[in-house]
């Protein structure tokens, strides 16, 4: 690329840091809102979260080929993130089970299209053999934003409601657009020919089918325990809002030390340990909840599942970018991974809903920790996808 790295990396460092800060607030703080006011049970938890992520997935093509098609990244991710911090703004003011179904749908769907388009940005602008330092670096940025916002939020909520918290995220979801718009973005020419080709015949390689059929197990797995978070926060650990944003905080800082750290491994030694102990780590996450008596106990456990975890959120991207041969298919190809990984959330999520009502909140969570750690062996099939270097 022609332009300096300062060009493409403050811009992208920028549009990180503040799309994370709204990301972690409608990850963690819209559940909370509909177990707080709403009232909902961990059944209809899960049900909202099901749909939204079906409603999110199938969405996600329609993203990828539009923006393969048109050879353009940031324009279709900065709209994606516009929108995205409209409907968390308006999550925050909901009254009904129906309207927050609606709107967190709309929401997701939105990120996820900002977000494969912007996956697939970063991998133009980074070859393989840099790209984990490159992603570490966008993680670090990453990270401190949903540090500071989870802080943030759980404050502006215990002392000023959640009216506030409405109208920093359309702050928030401005300034992650901005940078994207002022982006340099390298365009490949590709011919008309290849253009109608590209359509009907996608070059998928091996790695890429592998990560593909791993994922859609794994993700299967990991999202069991996402609607159960918020509901035993409040309802059975009865956390205050400043003491959640705490929990948020404290694995943020890991995560914001740790990725530059993990984007360096993954290129020295290479993607498949670090993926191997993801599941180790991640268990911790869930056991946090299902073996812990008391809010001390939570952070500790979840802290230590945070240092692995860490890893995790790093390396799956980089090795999903690794396993794409070719830019003009890499939006459709990034969208089909995360449709296909994010219909099998939705399953998880949904089974996971059902399970906390008829086994229990604490029952479910130590089972998805153990589902976790078994998952270990099917990810063994995974071949390395870089040289190491040591």
């Amino acid at each position: 690329m022609t332009e300096s790295k300062g060009e493409k990396h403050i811009p992208a460092m920028m549009t990180s840091f503040f799309s994370n800060a709204i990301t972690n607030i409608n990850m963690y703080y819209s559940g909370v809102y509909a177990a707080e006011v709403l009232n909902l049970n961990s059944h209809q938890l899960g049900i909202a979260s099901s749909i939204s992520t079906i409603v999110t997935q199938i969405s996600q093509p329609v993203w990828g080929v539009l923006s393969d098609w048109r050879n353009v990244r940031k324009y279709f991710a900065a709209i994606g993130y516009l929108i995205m911090g409209l409907m968390v703004s308006i999550t925050f003011k909901l009254q009904t089970f129906m309207q927050y179904i609606l709107i967190t749908s709309f929401a997701w769907a939105f990120w996820a299209g900002a977000y494969t388009c912007w996956q697939a940005l970063i991998g133009d602008i980074t070859t393989k053999r840099g790209r984990g330092k490159f992603l570490g670096a966008l993680g670090f940025a990453g990270n401190l934003g949903g540090m500071i916002s989870s802080l943030l939020a759980g404050q502006i909520i215990d002392l000023y409601g959640y009216e506030l918290l409405s109208s920093l995220c359309l702050v928030f979801a401005v300034f992650s657009a901005i940078p994207l718009i002022i982006m340099k973005e390298k365009k490949n020419g590709v011919k008309a020919a290849e253009k109608k080709g590209m359509k009907w015949k996608l070059t998928m390689t091996r790695e890429y089918k592998r990560y593909l059929a791993v994922g859609i197990g794994w993700w299967g797995i990991m999202s069991m325990a996402w609607p159960l978070f918020s509901i035993m926060q409040i309802k059975v650990f009865n956390l205050t809002k400043t003491e959640i944003g705490i929990l948020y905080l404290t694995g943020s800082a890991v995560n914001t030390i740790l990725s530059p750290i993990w984007g360096i491994v993954a290129d020295r030694i290479g993607r498949k340990p670090l993926l191997l102990i993801s599941p180790i780590f991640s268990s911790f996450w869930t056991f946090a909840y299902g073996f812990s008596e008391n809010y001390f106990q939570i952070l500790i456990l979840s802290l230590i599942g945070n240092v692995g975890g860490s890893a995790l959120t790093t390396v799956s991207n980089i090795y999903l970018l690794d396993t794409i041969m070719h830019r003009e298919q890499r939006a459709t190809l990034i969208s089909i991974y995360n449709m296909a990984t994010g219909l099998s959330q939705a399953l998880g999520q949904y089974i996971g809903g059902v399970l906390g009502s008829a086994l229990g909140l604490k029952e479910t969570m130590i089972l998805a920790g153990i589902l976790r750690l078994i998952y270990i062996v099917p990810m063994l099939v995974l071949p390395e996808t870089i040289e190491k270097k040591l």
